[in-house]
Parts: structure tokens; C-alpha cells; sequence
């Protein structure tokens, strides 16, 4: 007797079920990424009113992409080549995104973590569409991701990478093979993608061996392939370089300080927002209650949901390494907390309206829209006075490189001022340099110039080495000149 399973009809019923479920998702993920570019862009608006560049901004979306293009490392801090990579891509929009582009390429490479967060929270753990909606527009909304979204830094663009590489690791498809490449791509990009990097290389080891055991051999050779040119990834720049630092960042380790960092991670997570470039008062997780819901959410999880291992085993090494790293520590090298923290939340809305949904199925979408005000309403109201601060001042940027702003100009305008005076005599550009730090102020023009944002400036990137060697942060082949700030 045939079963109903294997019945034609109940299949061709279930295939068409899929399909149309898929597009449902497929088109949910659209919106998400939409929705959190908005968001994004909003909170970049409000960051752009005072006209500050900051100098870990002018670093990151300036000297190392002119270092990028020239073949020159700046400074040993300067070791995620591949985030130089990203803004090095980004900087050619430079001619219609102006002096903060990186701030918008950063915001539109961001709003990526909600369709991978909901794609994520669907196909790995099997949850339902609402609370999957629910997890992923909390991830956004943490201000442990809001905060970087977009600050015109590395931070946060190595959990967006290491989602994906978590994402092809785990498919079900021929392709995970290829998953140990993102490895490398996730270290590159930033030194807090170590721990994703850890975990899609366990997925890739445990499936390596099934496929030993089962006499696949392709998949064992696609591994290794990948494998090297992951770790090809990673020692590219000592090559293009032609030497240099990576990874390490000029950090150091150490267990006599292990108490002191876990609770500032602790205090930074349901407290309050106080790190370096962490320009936001809200603690990352939005509040303490909500911090204690996430973990007790995360250990759920851990239980009812072992698939979820990969992601886990990259939390726990963030914080291990949190714990152990020395420098300056903040939430920034630890945004994998707040994404996992809204799998667990969504992974637990989703188990308990399944309970209610055997008694009441109106009481199991109450639970829903009532965990969905209660969760992203205080989120929204956060983002919101944290715009306001931006825009305000109340929360002010740093002026953290030497660059005076003269007579009530706006660093748009300085630059313009700097730019006419190198048009008519480029060498008026030692001058400038013992009062505008030389390499930072000449990588912004020289880029801007090239990009076409501004009118051209007979400046390049050698110019902009040139400036860097005779600096006072100058490292190697230092040919310092006095008086450089």
C-alpha cells in the first residue's frame, strides 16, 4: 500500500509549498536588507551634521586604501588588509559620496546582516517566519551593531562575512567546500573575525572527515584547495607589502588582566556604551534584562538547537580572546555577542509560540507581536536619541588627528581651502604638514583628487608616503622632519 508521503499529489503539493515559501523568504530578505539600509543611512545622516571625519576614519577610508594602491602598510595597527580592500572598492564612489563615503559603503555592506541573520535564523535553526523577522531586525537594532554600522571602521564588517561563511560551511549544497576561503576573507578583514574564521574551519574539518569515511575524495581536495588560498588570503599583503605586520595588529596577550576585561565586556553589554569608538551611551545589548533574557536564550538554544554549535563555538572564542587580548578594549572586537544573542531570542519566541499554538493559536501571535513591541520599541527609541545625540553634538566625535579648522570652516571646506593652496604651489605641502598632520590631510586630498571629488590636486600616493616617513608616526625607513604633528 502506498503511503501518503510517497503519494505524487501530497508530493508535488509539498514541492510547491517549498517554492512558494522560498519566495516568501527570498522577498522578506529584500525588505529586511532595505529596511536596515534605511536605518543605517539614517544614523549616517546624523553622523555627517557636525562635517568631522575622525582619525581612525581618516586612516581606515583614506591612507590605507593610497597604501593599498602604492604597496605600502601604514603603521603596524594597519593590518586588515582586507577591509583596506573594501574601502579601497568603495573609495570610486568617492566622486558622488564625497568626504564620508565610507561611511555609506560601510552602512550598505551592514544592512547585509539582516536577510543573512533572517536567512540564518530560518534555514539553521527552523524557525518560522515572524519570530525570524523578530531576530533579525533585533540583531540590526542592537546598539552593539547600530554603533558600527556606520563609522567608517573595520569593526562589523568581519561579522558579515563570517555569517556567510558560516552560511556556506553549513548548506547543504556541493559548495561548502569552499567555505575555508571565507575563513581567510573574515581574518583579513578584521582581527575579531578570528573566531568566526574558528568556527567555519571546524565545520570544514567535521565534514572533511565524513567525507573521508565515506570515500569522497572531490570534496577532501576542493577543502584543501580552499584551505590554502584562505591562508593565501591572509599572507597576500606581507607579499604586496613586501613585508610588513598581519593579523596582529600590534596586540599583545596576556591572563593577569582576564577579570578587568570580562567585566568591562560585561558592564559594556548590559550597562552601559563607554569604549573607544563606540559612539553611543546605550549598553551594546540595550539593557540588562534584555542581556540576561539573551544568555538564558543562548543556553536554550544550546540545548534544544545542537546544530547551532559553529556560531556558538565562535562566541565563546570572542570572548575568550576578550578576556586574554590586551590594548584597547571594546564591544567593537565582540559584535558576533549582540548576532547570536538575536538568533537565541528568536530561536526562543519561536519554541514558545509553538507551545501556545497547541492550545491557542491567537494567544501564539499575541506572544509574538507582544515580544516584538516589547524588544524592538526600547531599540527604536535608543536609536533614535542616539541620532539625536550625533546630530546634536551631545554625543560628539573626536578631532583625534591634527587638523584645525579655521575660522568656523567645516572640514569640507578646510579641505578645499588646503586643496587651492596645493593647485597653485604643491609644495606648499611641507608647510601645510607642520600644522595639518601631513599623511592623513595628503591621503584625503590625493584620494578625493583622484576619485574626482574635488578638482584635481597635483598630489599622489607616493607624496602621501613621503609624509608618512617624515611623520612622527613613521615606523621604518623613517626620515622624520621636526616639527610635524
Amino acid at each position: 500500500m502506498q503511503s501518503h508521503r510517497a503519494d505524487p499529489a501530497h508530493r508535488e503539493i509539498r514541492a510547491r509549498h517549498r517554492w512558494f515559501s522560498s519566495k516568501i523568504d527570498a522577498s522578506i530578505c529584500f525588505v529586511l536588507y532595505f529596511a536596515a539600509l534605511v536605518l543605517f543611512l539614517k544614523v549616517v545622516q546624523s553622523a555627517n551634521t557636525p562635517q568631522l571625519l575622525t582619525g581612525e576614519e581618516a586612516s581606515v577610508s583614506f591612507v590605507d586604501p593610497v597604501g593599498v594602491e602604492h604597496r605600502w602598510q601604514f603603521m603596524h595597527f594597519s593590518t586588515n588588509f582586507g577591509g583596506h580592500v573594501f574601502f579601497w572598492v568603495a573609495s570610486f564612489f568617492a566622486s558622488e559620496l564625497g568626504l564620508f563615503y565610507g561611511r555609506i559603503a560601510k552602512a550598505c555592506a551592514m544592512a547585509l546582516l539582516a536577510p543573512l541573520l533572517y536567512h540564518t535564523i530560518r534555514t539553521r535553526l527552523g524557525v518560522k517566519q515572524g519570530p525570524a523577522i523578530i531576530g533579525a531586525l533585533t540583531g540590526i537594532a542592537f546598539p552593539g551593531v547600530v554603533s558600527f554600522s556606520w563609522v567608517a571602521i573595520e569593526p562589523g564588517l568581519d561579522s558579515v562575512v563570517g555569517l556567510i561563511g558560516l552560511l556556506v560551511a553549513t548548506t547543504k549544497r556541493p559548495f561548502w567546500c569552499v567555505a575555508p576561503l571565507f575563513a581567510g576573507v573574515v581574518v583579513s578583514t578584521y582581527g575579531g573575525g578570528v573566531p568566526w574564521a574558528l568556527g567555519i574551519a571546524l565545520v570544514a574539518i567535521v565534514r572533511t572527515i565524513a567525507s573521508i569515511r565515506q570515500h569522497e575524495y572531490l570534496p577532501i581536495a576542493l577543502v584543501a584547495a580552499s584551505g590554502m588560498a584562505g591562508l593565501g588570503i591572509i599572507a597576500f599583503p606581507l607579499l604586496w607589502w613586501g613585508g610588513g605586520v598581519v593579523v596582529s595588529g600590534g596586540g599583545s596577550f596576556g591572563l593577569s588582566e582576564a577579570p578587568r576585561a570580562l567585566g568591562f565586556l560585561l558592564t559594556e553589554l548590559t550597562n552601559q556604551g563607554s569604549s573607544y569608538y563606540y559612539f553611543n551611551s546605550n549598553p551594546a545589548l540595550g539593557s540588562a534584562p534584555v542581556a540576561a533574557i539573551s544568555f538564558v536564550a543562548i543556553l536554550w538554544m544550546a540545548v534544544r538547537a545542537p546544530q547551532v554549535w559553529p556560531w556558538l563555538i565562535a562566541l565563546a572564542t570572542t570572548i575568550a580572546l576578550y578576556a586574554v587580548s590586551g590594548g584597547i578594549l571594546g564591544v567593537r572586537r565582540a559584535t558576533i555577542i549582540p548576532i547570536v544573542c538575536a538568533m537565541a531570542l528568536a530561536f526562543a519566541i519561536d519554541r514558545m509560540a509553538r507551545l501556545l499554538t497547541r492550545r491557542s493559536k491567537f494567544g501564539a501571535i499575541l506572544l509574538i507581536a507582544s515580544t516584538a513591541a516589547a524588544l524592538l520599541l526600547p531599540l527604536a527609541v535608543q536609536i533614535q536619541n542616539n541620532r539625536l545625540a550625533l546630530f546634536s553634538g551631545t554625543e560628539p566625535l573626536p578631532q583625534d588627528f591634527a587638523f584645525p579648522l579655521e575660522d568656523g570652516r567645516t572640514m569640507q571646506q578646510m579641505l578645499e581651502v588646503l586643496s587651492d593652496r596645493l593647485r597653485q604651489n604643491p609644495a606648499a605641502l611641507d608647510e601645510i604638514a607642520l600644522t595639518w598632520e601631513g599623511e592623513r590631510t595628503a591621503a584625503i586630498i590625493t584620494l578625493l583628487s583622484d576619485r574626482g571629488a574635488i578638482e584635481e590636486v597635483p598630489l599622489s600616493g607616493d607624496v602621501v608616503e613621503r609624509m608618512y616617513r617624515e611623520g612622527p608616526r613613521c615606523e621604518s625607513e623613517c626620515t622624520p622632519v621636526a616639527g610635524r604633528p
